[in-house]
This record gives C-alpha cells, sequence and structure tokens, in this order.
C-alpha cells in the first residue's frame, strides 16, 4: 500500500511538473505572438516615408476638423479637389518651401528645428513625435530646455504656432535656462492672422 501511494504521488507530481511546463510553454507562446505582432507593425511604419507619415497626419487633422462641435466643418487643408494643400500646411507650419520638397522627394535630411514645427503643427502626441524625430533622424534631448518645453507644449496640446511660438519666445529669455527660439517672431508677428485656426479642442 505505502509503495502504491509513493507511485500515485509520484504520477501526480510528474502530471503537475507537465501541466507547469505547458502552462509555461503556453504563455511563452501566447508572447511571441504578442512579440510578432508588434514587430510587424514596426516594420511597416519603417517602411513609411518621412512625406507619407506626415500626409498621414495632416489628413487626420482635416478629419478631426470636419467632425468638430463648433459647426465649423471646413478641413483646413484640404482642396476642393479632395487633395490635400500641402503648401497651405507648410505656410501654417512655417516650414520653408525647400524644406517641404526635401520631404517630399526624400532628398536630404531636415534640420532639428522644422522637424520640431512639424511634430507641433501635426497636433501629435509625445509618442508620435518621438517616432517622427526619429524618421527625421533626430530625437528629443531632455537635457535642453527648449526640447523641454516644447514636450509640454505637446503635453498640454498648445497645437497652434503661433501660440507655440509665443510660448517658446518666453521660456527662451530665461535667464538660467536660454535657448534660441525655433520659430522667426518677426515672421510670425506679421503673418499672425494670415492662417486658419487649427486648434485641436
Amino acid at each position: 500500500m505505502k509503495n502504491l501511494k509513493i507511485n500515485i504521488e509520484e504520477q501526480l507530481n510528474s502530471q503537475y511538473a507537465k501541466q507547469v511546463r505547458l502552462a509555461e510553454e503556453n504563455e511563452c507562446i501566447h508572447y511571441l505572438k504578442k512579440v510578432n505582432v508588434e514587430l510587424e507593425e514596426l516594420s511597416k511604419g519603417n517602411n513609411v516615408s518621412l512625406y507619407d507619415e506626415i500626409c498621414n497626419y495632416i489628413r487626420r487633422i482635416n478629419e478631426n476638423k470636419k467632425r468638430d462641435k463648433d459647426g465649423n466643418k471646413n478641413a483646413p487643408f484640404e482642396k476642393k479637389s479632395g487633395k490635400l494643400d500641402e503648401k497651405e500646411f507648410y505656410k501654417y507650419a512655417y516650414i520653408d518651401k525647400n524644406t517641404w520638397s526635401n520631404i517630399r522627394l526624400n532628398a536630404k535630411g531636415i534640420s532639428k528645428e522644422s522637424a520640431l514645427k512639424l511634430v507641433i503643427a501635426l497636433q501629435l502626441e509625445e509618442d508620435e513625435a518621438k517616432r517622427l524625430l526619429k524618421k527625421a533622424s533626430w530625437s528629443f534631448d531632455v537635457s535642453e530646455q527648449r526640447d523641454r518645453v516644447i514636450l509640454a507644449l505637446l503635453h498640454i496640446h498648445c497645437f497652434h504656432p503661433e501660440e507655440a511660438a509665443e510660448l517658446l519666445d518666453v521660456y527662451s529669455k530665461d535667464k538660467n535656462n536660454p535657448f534660441i527660439n525655433i520659430y522667426d517672431m518677426e515672421k510670425i508677428r506679421k503673418n499672425r492672422k494670415n492662417f486658419p485656426q487649427c486648434r485641436n479642442t
């Protein structure tokens, strides 16, 4: 009887060990599947050009504006034909024509200042902004006050370039942490009333 009891306990222990191994294997397979899905998504993202990604975000702004509750159904960066109004966007974002041409043609890199202007005008969340900057071969440097202020602007959804420019101008004059504004304030003040309001409210 004693030997039989020992054999049963050994069988039960063996079965339990198999169940544990199976559970661990299933969990591992579960995570492997999730990792593969993430890798596929990242791979898709890497195949999208900087220009295409920017255009996707512009379309999102247009769609969001069409759904606004304020009664204004006009997409700010869409032509009557339904095509993107790229010129209106890059003027609104204070990106010069040559820089936009380089983005379109994927000819050469853009300055970090231009990339930062884009993450503001495109109304990006922090993770989206980081991905866009990486695609443009840049990244946020949290040791720099300017980058910290821009991250703060994204967090509070201060997406209108002229408002962002004014706030950057204020912080750039901090004696303890001065920096060069990414915007030309003289140009901003001259053009203040020329572009559609595009806040994400």
